[in-house]
């Protein structure tokens, strides 16, 4: 077994599952590498005192590097060769823990284990900020004021911003109170700003203009807005699609690539499956180069070019979907499984119908109705005025 080197530990590759890699200067020592890419250092032993094998958790990189973590590692076997079990000496002053050291150990046993990819990716990357901001501190160091400092910081990007980073710092530090590594989370009393949610949905007027922006742009961000359209998916369950995850007569998308954890069948319509056919059929994914998939930002929406009169996000075609359905009579409940909403209530545990049927009938009926008002002659594309839309509306 060979001795680790400084720049062994710097280019570890993280793969699809934890690895633990042995350094052969000290016995006993591991780099661990998350599939997150996070890295940090555990010395395995046996304990002295409950005669198993135990593992103490040292910190992380890079905070603590190669030559760091054999010190600690060998002051820990030092405790050990005098009867003393290291993990309970550490913990009689958990005032000790840095903040790299918490995360670290946050990171191995909630973040990674027990969130989905895309969830575990952002909060790793409001951790690493934190981290960043925070090196060298002790835990118990970190007050209210500290917080807030931080969260004004990121609220200057924006509401959601903001939002996002107290939700990370409240799970992270209410975890830290429940393992008693802090008497109480610094974030007590520090609640989420208010959001007004977002009613933007598209009438039948501004689909007919938007259908035929993307017509003219065409490629894949034309694609993309139209079967974000016709599907009422997510940006990204359509911009990561891939060419594995369209079988004969549907999409199926996998419980990693949807928000609520569950297999998602959305069932292909002719009129889908002429825009996923007329794409080019390059590496793994439908749209972009094929080999990367699609960035689906703020450019690939202006990309359109359409001037309506209020504007739209592609997040609202999901919202268009969801209300244009409903609006030509799809009961709400098909609706709410087409999207993938959760059930929640008595309805959870107890409806199990997959509404199969249903949904395809569903799909359908939204893909008529919408080949049927983008066919429609341009000399009733008057206006994607606010007074289409109540117009729209009033006919609903």
């Amino acid at each position: 077994m060979d001795a680790l080197t400084a720049r062994e530990v710097e280019t570890a590759k993280p793969t699809a599952t934890r690895q633990e890699i042995p350094d052969g200067h000290t016995t006993g020592l591991y780099l661990i590498v998350q599939p997150s890419g996070a890295r940090s250092w555990a010395l395995r032993y046996t304990s002295p005192t409950i005669k198993k094998k135990a593992k103490l958790k040292l910190g992380g990189f890079p905070a603590l590097g190669l030559a760091d973590a054999r010190e600690a590692a060998n002051a820990a076997k030092a405790l050990l060769d005098r009867g003393l079990d290291p993990r309970t000496e550490k913990a009689a002053d958990t005032s000790a823990v840095t903040v790299e050291e918490a995360i670290a150990d946050y990171v191995e046993k909630h973040v990674d284990p027990e969130l989905r990819a895309g969830t575990a990716k952002y909060v790793q990357r409001e951790l690493d900020a934190v981290k960043e901001a925070w090196r060298g501190r002790s835990l118990h160091s970190i007050r209210k004021a500290d917080v807030l400092v931080r969260l004004d910081a990121i609220y200057e990007n924006g509401v959601h911003a903001g939002n996002t980073t107290r939700k990370c710092l409240a799970a992270f530090f209410t975890w830290a109170a429940g393992r008693d590594l802090i008497a109480i989370s610094p974030l007590e009393g520090i609640k989420k700003r208010k959001t007004k949610a977002r009613e933007r949905f598209l009438g039948d007027g501004e689909i007919r203009i938007v259908w035929q922006a993307a017509d003219k742009l065409g490629g894949s961000y034309g694609a993309l807005a139209k079967l974000l359209l016709l599907t009422g998916a997510r940006r990204n369950e359509i911009a990561r699609l891939t060419w594995h995850e369209i079988k004969a007569d549907e999409i199926v998308l996998p419980p990693e690539r949807n928000k609520t954890a569950e297999w998602l069948h959305i069932p292909l319509t002719p009129l889908m499956r002429s825009i996923i056919e007329a794409l080019p059929r390059r590496g793994s994914y439908v749209l972009g180069d094929g080999l990367r998939p699609l960035s689906a930002n703020m450019r690939a929406k202006n990309s359109l070019d359409v001037q309506l009169n209020e504007p739209f996000r592609f997040h609202d075609f999901r919202r268009t979907f969801i209300t244009g359905c409903a609006r030509i009579g799809v009961p709400i409940q098909v609706v709410e499984r087409c999207v993938g909403h959760a059930l929640s209530g008595v309805l959870k545990t107890y409806q199990h119908y997959d509404f199969s049927t249903e949904k395809r009938e569903a799909f359908m009926k939204w893909s008529e109705h919408v080949a049927a008002i983008t066919a429609a002659p341009r000399s009733q594309d008057v206006s994607a005025s606010q007074g289409l839309l109540a117009a729209d509306l009033a006919t609903a």
